[in-house]
């Protein structure tokens, strides 16, 4: 048996510490990942419902409903949308509460509001942290 080599006790506890160091660095890491993807992917579902409540306001006059600009669905995988609009004033405020999402975001709801001379504006509620924010969003839209 001399001629058998082994790694020693010592050298799988090292294994074990850097493995450990590893883990520890990169589990928060990995969680923010997750939690910005997941917000920044809701928030795009939530831009293409703005594209398309746009194209339907230029082409009648009455505005549209939520079952119109979504097919009948008002949730997806990400978000369960839901819409108030002026029908009078070409207003409209478009929201998405996050389904599914991690802790750090949970009950989190991204709002776009289109405003009188058409511009759109994006809130967040405070639920999405300033790290996950999308870019050009702002906290707390009372509407």
């Amino acid at each position: 048996m001399r001629g058998q080599k082994a790694f020693t006790l010592i050298e799988i506890m090292m294994v074990v510490l850097v493995l450990g160091v590893l883990v520890v660095v990169a589990l928060p890491t990995y969680s923010r990942y997750v939690c910005k993807s997941k917000v920044a992917a809701s928030f795009q579902e939530l831009v293409g419902l703005r594209a398309i409540y746009e194209s339907a306001l230029s082409v009648s006059a009455p505005v549209p409903t939520l079952e119109e600009l979504t097919a009948i669905q008002n949730r997806s995988a990400r978000c369960a949308f839901s819409t108030m609009s002026d029908n009078t004033k070409g207003t409209a405020n478009l929201e998405c509460r996050l389904l599914n999402a991690p802790s750090a975001v949970q009950d989190g709801v991204i709002t776009v509001v289109r405003a009188l001379d058409g511009s759109w504006v994006c809130y967040v509620n405070s639920k999405i942290g300033s790290d996950y924010r999308p870019e050009g969003c702002t906290e707390n839209f009372q509407g």
